[in-house]
């Protein structure tokens, strides 16, 4: 059900500049965790001009376009260095834009009410992205995120898997790979050895939805983005015991 991108890279440390990359094509002078609110145009901007539908699903964000760093008091597993769309002034001070960064619970909702967006970007929890845990844990997550929901994806949902950063060992090489889940989009079990990283990424989904086209024009992309802590190798037994797992339930 996979294709391995061995060869990816993050662009920065620590971990928000990678998030800010994927979705603005730069770090923009990013070189920290802490709040910044950047004026520059964004990935935002060109979907809505191409009329692509969009949400970014974030596990405990407490809503109502809420620019907190960190609540440690009454939610700390939100983390808004995870979530590079409150950061772009032209998506938090927009309302209507605003109100498409929602908690993660909406995803279940709108898989069941056909209101899956053509491009969704998860951000899991400060546990369950492995940051505060161990891979194992995010492991376990990620297998029942992605098994129970698999099936209820609208067709041909292109599905990406990476980290923001590695833990500073193996320049900034991460596990990333893909999911097709009708296994019509590439060999499955396949290894992609091609030089990419985040900004790869992005042109992909650029290309997608603007003149040229990959991936046979995918209707849907959903990025499950996990964070740092881990070294790729450890983050490879991840994905294999994702595959297993896969194996075991008879999923090729």
């Amino acid at each position: 059900m996979g294709r391995s991108l061995v060869n990816y890279f993050a662009v920065a440390h620590p971990s928000q500049p990678n998030y800010i990359a994927q979705i603005g094509g730069s770090t923009l002078g990013v070189t920290g965790d802490g709040v910044y609110n950047l004026p520059q145009s964004n990935l935002v901007d060109l979907m809505e001009t191409k009329g692509v539908s969009w949400k970014t699903y974030q596990e405990n964000y407490p809503g109502n376009c809420d620019p907190s760093a960190y609540l440690p008091a009454t939610n700390p597993l939100y983390y808004r260095k995870h979530n590079p769309f409150i950061s772009f002034d032209n998506i938090r001070t927009n309302a209507v834009r605003c109100a498409k960064i929602v908690n993660s619970a909406q995803l279940d909702i709108d898989l069941a009410n056909a209101a899956f967006p053509q491009y969704s970007y998860y951000t899991p929890n400060i546990n369950n992205d492995a940051h505060n845990t161990n891979i194992t844990y995010a492991g376990l997550w990620l297998d029942n995120f992605l098994s129970l929901r698999l099936s209820k994806f609208p067709a041909n949902t292109f599905v990406v898997v990476t980290w923001d950063e590695d833990d500073y060992t193996e320049a900034n090489q991460v596990l990333t790979f893909f999911l097709d889940p009708t296994g019509s989009l590439f060999k499955q079990g396949s290894v992609d050895n091609t030089l990419y990283n985040h900004y790869s990424l992005l042109a992909t989904i650029e290309q997608n939805w603007g003149q040229l086209f990959v991936y046979n024009n995918l209707p849907y992309v959903l990025i499950v983005l996990f964070s740092f802590g881990q070294s790729r190798s450890l983050r490879l037994k991840c994905y294999h015991f994702y595959l297993e797992l896969d194996q075991a339930r008879g999923v090729n």
